[in-house]
């Protein structure tokens, strides 16, 4: 079973947001699924209780403005979970306020550390239920590339399915538009001192 991580918050867009997704959800061919909404407060915090709360064998991260690329997506994601697989990240293509654009094709580097997140957000990541690091809830910014590092650390690196599986949301609702530059800064600087060598 797939077990869907969707963190929410009250917005103007949510509830479009969610038919949206809950749509895509409901078109595709992989009908083994659980569906975890969670509002909870920070992301973070709300990430790691859909974590908790999932019954799954694996989790498929999303956000409330994310939704699957084509009716196959899933099942794309479970036949990639081969018994060797623990996490896995995909290639995906952004929705600009309807239109489809920038096809971001996930790799590792090892400069995650010093912001060059070229694994892509939380939409592009499956990962096994079990034995999964907490997300650090005191991060915004960083709180993706800061959690992939952990999952490397204790389960190596992730496997990479060069094929969009996801359509990531774009725009004014996003984190990424709500933080100041000296947060943005400040979670950097912590994030090399933690990782850099």
């Amino acid at each position: 079973m797939i077990s869907i991580c969707i963190p929410f918050h009250d917005s103007p867009d949510t509830a479009r947001f969610l038919s949206r997704i809950m749509k895509s959800i409901d078109e595709q061919t992989y009908k083994d699924v659980e569906i975890v909404l969670q509002k909870k407060g920070r992301m973070g915090e709300t990430y790691n209780e859909c974590i908790k709360q999932s019954k799954g064998d694996i989790i498929k991260m999303m956000g409330m403005d994310d939704y699957f690329y084509d009716k196959n997506s899933l099942q794309k994601i479970a036949d990639a979970f081969k018994p060797e697989v623990y996490w896995l990240t995909t290639a995906c293509v952004h929705d600009t306020e309807g239109k489809l654009t920038d096809y971001h094709e996930a790799k590792w580097n090892d400069n995650l550390y010093k912001g060059y997140n070229t694994v892509g957000g939380f939409a592009t990541i499956s990962i096994r239920n079990k034995d999964i690091p907490v997300l650090d809830e005191s991060l915004d910014w960083c709180l993706d590339v800061d959690w992939y590092l952990r999952i490397y650390q204790q389960h190596g690196l992730p496997h990479v399915l060069d094929e969009a599986i996801v359509i990531v949301g774009i725009g004014p609702h996003q984190t990424t538009n709500k933080l100041s530059t000296e947060q943005k800064d400040r979670e950097w600087e912590e994030t090399s001192k933690k990782y850099g060598n």
